[in-house]
């Protein structure tokens, strides 16, 4: 299952360098974690803020998505998190 996510400018920044993680990076991580999720860019090699700030995160169990996203969403970095619907109908 697949959680769109939309951070904070920073925390994105952040999370996009292979650098320093910065306390609220470190947060956001932790929650994606304990669901055993993984994190990757939505629009990778975007230049444009906006654009840069979107991510998905894949999680295996279709009974923890709305968990995580409900945990993500209770973040200060996190500006809106939610379970993607099916691209068709069953």
């Amino acid at each position: 299952m697949t959680i769109t996510l939309l951070l904070a400018e920073a925390v994105a920044r952040d999370l996009r360098s292979d650098g320093f993680e910065s306390p609220e990076a470190r947060k956001v991580l932790d929650v994606i974690r304990r669901f055993d999720g993984s994190l990757a860019p939505m629009h990778p090699g975007a230049d444009d803020d906006t654009l840069s700030k979107w991510f998905t995160v894949e999680v295996s169990e279709s009974s923890d998505d709305r968990r995580l996203a409900e945990a993500l969403q209770s973040l200060e970095a996190v500006e809106a998190a939610y379970v993607k619907p099916p691209d068709a109908l069953p």
